[in-house]
């Protein structure tokens, strides 16, 4: 089962499905596009906040692997910091 949408604390929904799409096919992809998935990874922070961002990487891995989880939570350190991607 994969998520649709996240529940906030104070019962707001964000619908994520889209986002889960796209940042799923960059990963999945052979070499991945840093920049493409840190700029989806901010406009889902801006969506739902670390929230949203924890519960794509607890799905990403349970779909692709430890290994793309853990590239993932590397590329959007930065945005939970409030830092942009050095090019």
């Amino acid at each position: 089962m994969f998520i649709d949408h996240i529940t906030l604390v104070g019962g707001h929904q964000i619908p994520i499905h889209h986002h889960a799409r796209e940042i799923l096919h960059a990963l999945a992809c052979p070499r991945i596009d840093v920049r493409r998935v840190f700029v989806l990874g901010q406009r889902l922070f801006g969506d739902g906040g670390s929230v949203a961002l924890e519960a794509m990487i607890d799905a990403v891995e349970h779909r692709l692997g430890c290994d793309r989880a853990a590239e993932l939570e590397r590329i959007w350190k930065p945005v939970i910091e409030g830092e942009d991607l050095a090019a």
